[in-house]
């Protein structure tokens, strides 16, 4: 509890808007309302937090560790794990509307390609290409 205060009073003192929300299952609310993801891992698994901002259109800023970003280069900013690239990137996004808009445009092709049906067609063609190869 004490590091969420000082994490509150550290938003306060920098007159920035942070929410802290705790463990969700639904997150899918918070990122409809953000403006921005950014995910400054130093350790990430495939990033699917990164997937599931992007499905609402967020524009992404995330490490160079986060393995996610071999498929959103084209809707995410990436960082490194200082202070100074993360905020650099983030004042470049909040700069740059056009910037901004490109990227939440860029979202939607992304998005996509997690669809469950496009998966689906995916999974069916690659069974079907294994089993026709085999017989």
């Amino acid at each position: 509890m004490e590091k969420k205060n000082n994490l509150e009073n550290l938003a306060k003192s920098l007159k920035i808007n942070v929410f802290f929300a705790g463990y969700q299952k639904d997150v899918s609310i918070y990122l409809y309302k953000a403006d921005l993801f950014v995910l400054p891992s130093i350790y990430e698994g495939f990033g699917n937090s990164h997937i599931e901002a992007i499905a609402t259109g967020l524009p992404s800023i995330v490490s160079k560790n986060v393995p996610s970003i071999e498929v959103t280069k084209d809707c995410t900013l990436i960082c490194d794990t200082d202070v100074e690239s993360i905020y650099n990137n983030i004042k470049n996004i909040i700069s740059n509307p056009a910037l901004y808009e490109k990227l939440s445009d860029n979202t939607r092709s992304v998005a996509e390609q997690f669809d469950i049906k496009v998966y689906i067609e995916n999974l069916y063609n690659i069974y079907k290409k294994l089993l026709s190869s085999t017989i």
